[in-house]
């Protein structure tokens, strides 16, 4: 996933202080886990480049073991040579991070006309939801009718950039399963 940021380099530390909370949460209260938030919290140093946390080790990490070995949770926050704004980019692993990074650096090309990416990415729903089902997580009654509707849901996609005349232009795919 990626998002656009003003001031990517000023979105780092309180960036890296909200993940850090996130992936203390992963490990919950694992016994022998010295898991605390201010060990994973990169305090913004070096904000364009990219922070990986290996997360199957987590209870997260491994009910998704079945899917994703070594997961590991990667971010940064680029941008451009010369610009200030840039880019909050979070997504499974460092090369992946790293080819979104250099896709949202590259302007995308419209009619001859080149236009800054906005936010990218992918979710794929129904393997979120098979994990969590796998991994015998109890499902809020209130999300109970979301939950059923995501394991319909293969894939979302969308692409969002600035077009002439301040508008934003953009596509989304959603790829629904059998």
């Amino acid at each position: 996933i990626a998002l656009e940021a003003t001031d990517p380099k000023a979105l780092a530390a309180p960036g890296d202080r909200l993940i850090a909370q996130m992936l203390k949460g992963m490990w919950g209260y694992q016994e022998g886990a010295a898991v605390d938030a201010a060990t994973l919290d990169f305090e913004g140093v070096f904000p364009g480049a990219v922070r990986e946390v290996n997360v199957s080790k987590s209870h997260a990490g491994k009910s998704l073991e079945p899917w994703l070995k070594d997961a590991r949770l990667a971010w940064a926050y680029p941008s451009a040579e010369g610009e200030s704004s840039g880019w909050w980019v979070i997504g499974l692993g460092s090369s992946l991070v790293e080819s979104l990074t250099a896709t949202l650096k590259d302007e995308a090309n419209v009619g001859g006309a080149k236009h800054p990416w906005i936010s990218m990415g992918v979710v794929r729903p129904a393997a979120l939801a098979a994990a969590v089902r796998a991994a015998g997580w109890p499902i809020p009654p209130e999300m109970t009718h979301a939950f059923e509707v995501a394991q319909g849901v293969e894939s979302f996609e969308w692409a969002l950039m600035r077009s002439d005349g301040g508008s934003i232009r953009g596509q989304a795919k959603v790829r629904f399963g059998e």
